[in-house]
Protein backbone atom coordinates (compact mmCIF):
# COMPACT_ATOMS: atom_id res chain seq x y z
CA UNK A 1 0.00 0.00 0.00
CA UNK A 2 1.67 3.28 -1.11
CA UNK A 3 1.21 6.35 1.10
CA UNK A 4 0.59 9.99 -0.16
CA UNK A 5 1.95 13.18 1.38
CA UNK A 6 0.33 14.11 3.91
CA UNK A 7 -2.37 16.24 4.06
CA UNK A 8 -2.21 16.30 0.22
CA UNK A 9 -5.08 13.31 -0.70
CA UNK A 10 -4.26 14.69 -4.41
CA UNK A 11 -0.83 14.35 -4.03
CA UNK A 12 1.23 11.32 -5.78
CA UNK A 13 1.79 8.38 -3.73
CA UNK A 14 5.62 8.46 -1.49
CA UNK A 15 7.78 6.71 -4.33
CA UNK A 16 10.06 3.47 -2.66
CA UNK A 17 13.36 4.06 -1.24
CA UNK A 18 15.48 2.73 -4.58
CA UNK A 19 13.45 5.45 -6.64
CA UNK A 20 13.72 7.73 -4.15
CA UNK A 21 17.93 7.28 -4.20
CA UNK A 22 17.78 7.60 -7.95
CA UNK A 23 15.49 10.97 -7.52
CA UNK A 24 18.07 12.18 -5.07
CA UNK A 25 21.11 11.30 -7.32
CA UNK A 26 19.30 13.29 -10.20
CA UNK A 27 18.69 16.56 -7.72
CA UNK A 28 22.91 16.46 -6.86
CA UNK A 29 23.08 16.21 -10.77
CA UNK A 30 20.91 19.54 -10.90
CA UNK A 31 22.72 21.31 -8.57
CA UNK A 32 26.11 20.28 -10.01
CA UNK A 33 24.68 21.66 -13.77
CA UNK A 34 23.37 24.64 -12.15
CA UNK A 35 26.80 25.51 -10.78
CA UNK A 36 28.36 24.71 -14.29
CA UNK A 37 26.18 26.45 -15.67
CA UNK A 38 24.98 23.93 -17.83
CA UNK A 39 21.61 24.98 -18.96
CA UNK A 40 20.73 21.95 -21.24
CA UNK A 41 21.91 19.19 -18.58
CA UNK A 42 19.90 21.50 -16.11
CA UNK A 43 16.99 21.39 -18.17
CA UNK A 44 17.47 17.21 -18.86
CA UNK A 45 17.85 16.38 -15.13
CA UNK A 46 14.85 18.29 -13.94
CA UNK A 47 13.01 16.54 -16.83
CA UNK A 48 14.18 13.44 -15.30
CA UNK A 49 12.11 13.94 -12.20
CA UNK A 50 8.92 12.86 -13.04
CA UNK A 51 6.29 15.10 -10.59
CA UNK A 52 7.06 17.88 -8.15
CA UNK A 53 6.28 15.78 -5.42
CA UNK A 54 9.21 13.42 -5.95
CA UNK A 55 11.03 17.01 -7.06
CA UNK A 56 10.38 18.38 -3.60
CA UNK A 57 11.37 15.13 -1.65
CA UNK A 58 14.33 14.27 -3.50
CA UNK A 59 15.47 17.92 -2.63
CA UNK A 60 14.77 17.77 0.77
CA UNK A 61 16.72 14.39 0.80
CA UNK A 62 19.61 15.69 -0.47
CA UNK A 63 19.66 19.19 1.80
CA UNK A 64 19.46 17.00 5.20
CA UNK A 65 22.23 14.72 3.91
CA UNK A 66 24.53 17.74 2.86
CA UNK A 67 23.46 19.40 6.19
CA UNK A 68 24.28 16.11 7.94
CA UNK A 69 27.33 16.03 6.29
CA UNK A 70 28.59 19.19 6.82
CA UNK A 71 27.70 18.41 10.75
CA UNK A 72 29.91 15.69 11.03
CA UNK A 73 33.11 17.35 8.93
CA UNK A 74 32.80 20.33 11.12
CA UNK A 75 31.84 19.18 14.50
CA UNK A 76 29.27 21.38 14.68
CA UNK A 77 25.47 20.62 15.60
CA UNK A 78 22.77 20.27 12.58
CA UNK A 79 21.14 23.86 14.07
CA UNK A 80 24.15 25.60 14.01
CA UNK A 81 24.83 24.52 9.94
CA UNK A 82 21.59 25.18 9.23
CA UNK A 83 22.08 28.72 10.72
CA UNK A 84 25.05 29.39 8.90
CA UNK A 85 23.17 28.01 5.57
CA UNK A 86 20.37 30.61 6.09
CA UNK A 87 22.63 33.42 6.61
CA UNK A 88 24.61 32.54 3.44
CA UNK A 89 21.17 32.12 1.59
CA UNK A 90 19.92 35.89 3.21
CA UNK A 91 23.20 37.27 1.93
CA UNK A 92 23.30 35.91 -1.54
CA UNK A 93 19.85 37.24 -1.79
CA UNK A 94 21.08 40.50 -1.31
CA UNK A 95 23.81 40.41 -3.45
CA UNK A 96 23.09 42.45 -6.99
Amino acid sequence: MSMSAPGREDAAPFPDAQTMAAAARTAVGVVLAHRHRDTDGLRALLGDLPDPDTRATAFLVVADLALTLLAQATGQTLEDCAQRLSLAIAQGCQQP
